[in-house]
């Protein structure tokens, strides 16, 4: 897992001030999808945690709900379906004049620029 502000070239490396730290970690995660990129190279369960931990956060989830509030976020393209539909739905209650509960989520689509 990487963690940090700089970005994955030499510039940010050796001339920017900027901070990344990389932590490696033995336990597998269990959860399917096991390979998620097809590498032969298994997830990670501090990895995959920290991921969920922070799309529960931008999804308006509990942070520690489980397993069972991540079964659409442990795949990328289930996980990405959840992030454009709860997008979407805090969108459309915005430009609906904001009748209602707002959506949980703190995400909007973003737009092209013009």
């Amino acid at each position: 897992m990487e963690v940090g502000s700089d970005n994955l070239n030499r510039r940010s490396w050796t001339h920017d001030s900027e901070l990344s730290c990389a932590i490696l970690d033995r336990e597998l995660d269990g959860r399917s999808p096991v390979d998620p990129v097809g590498t032969i190279k298994p997830a990670r369960r501090l990895a995959r945690d920290a991921r969920l931990r922070l799309w529960r956060e931008h999804l308006g989830r509990r942070i520690g709900a489980g397993d069972h509030d991540d079964v659409d976020l442990i795949d990328f393209v289930s996980d990405f379906a959840a992030f454009r539909s709860t997008a979407e739905a805090l969108d459309h209650w915005c430009e609906g004049g904001r009748v209602g509960s707002r959506p949980p989520t703190r995400r909007r689509p973003g737009l092209p620029a013009a």
